[in-house]
């Protein structure tokens, strides 16, 4: 069996990694900005941010919010594995695949019992975001119960086997908690708009509202770190213009 191709985040990542053993970015160095190593290794930049955030899980980057991304002060003497197996948008990629396409099939398949468990769901969602930002179980339990309700088991399990990679993924999680701190919440219109269209059976309107719903998470996850830049970018600017008033002042 040939091996499994790295992802392009693990394989810019690991070249970052090479370049700051072999000192080209030094210890406590300031990395040149996102945007410019995007363009340097010709990659987007959500893979950018992704092959930053293997850096940062292995302790060889430091994101100082508000300042940019630095090498760490003690870079290890062996360099650890920028392999960290899942790449969140590829992960939310294929939630909207296979969540869009259960959604549809569940509108065809969905019974009343199926509706009244996912109302309550709702409810319970509902009480979870007015407690606080922390995430709660029912989120979860909403998506699973309309696999459920396909009366497809593979459906099930692969809808199962997604999440759980996404609780296993420290990358993902890692932009889950970028979200969350830019104030991103669990959206309950979106969940409604889902149920709306099954107890409709509508296929076509249950797959697009979880498509768009998908969509939305992972545009959440992409500005939640595209904030921390656009802040970055204000210091400086901010930081460049005291310096030139004070040299119009002295």
């Amino acid at each position: 069996m040939a091996p499994i191709k790295q992802k392009l985040y693990q394989q810019v990542a690991a070249q970052i990694a090479a370049d700051i053993k072999a000192g080209v970015y030094q210890p406590g160095q300031k990395l040149p900005p996102e945007r410019d190593i995007a363009a340097k290794y010709n990659i987007s930049r959500p893979t950018m941010r992704e092959a930053l955030t293997a850096l940062e899980v292995i302790k060889l980057v430091q994101v100082r919010k508000g300042s940019g991304i630095f090498v760490t002060e003690d870079v290890p003497e062996s360099t650890p594995s920028t392999d960290l197996k899942t790449s969140a948008f590829e992960l939310i990629e294929a939630r909207i695949l296979f969540e869009g396409e259960a959604a549809a099939v569940a509108a065809v398949t969905v019974t009343p019992e199926d509706i009244v468990e996912l109302e309550a769901i709702l409810q319970e969602m509902e009480r979870e975001i007015k407690a606080g930002p922390a995430r709660g179980p029912a989120d979860r339990q909403f998506h699973m119960k309309i696999a459920e309700a396909t009366q497809n088991a593979t459906i099930v399990h692969v809808v199962s086997m997604l999440w759980d990679i996404g609780q296993e993924s420290i990358i993902y999680k890692h932009f889950q908690m970028a979200a969350a701190q830019a104030g991103f919440r669990v959206r309950l219109d979106e969940h409604e708009a889902i149920l709306n269209a099954l107890k409709q059976k509508d296929a076509q309107a249950a797959r697009l509202a979880m498509r768009e719903h998908l969509t939305r998470v992972m545009n959440n996850m992409l500005q939640a770190t595209e904030s921390e830049e656009i802040e970055r970018a204000r210091r400086e600017i901010a930081e460049k213009r005291e310096n030139v008033r004070k040299r119009i002042a002295m």
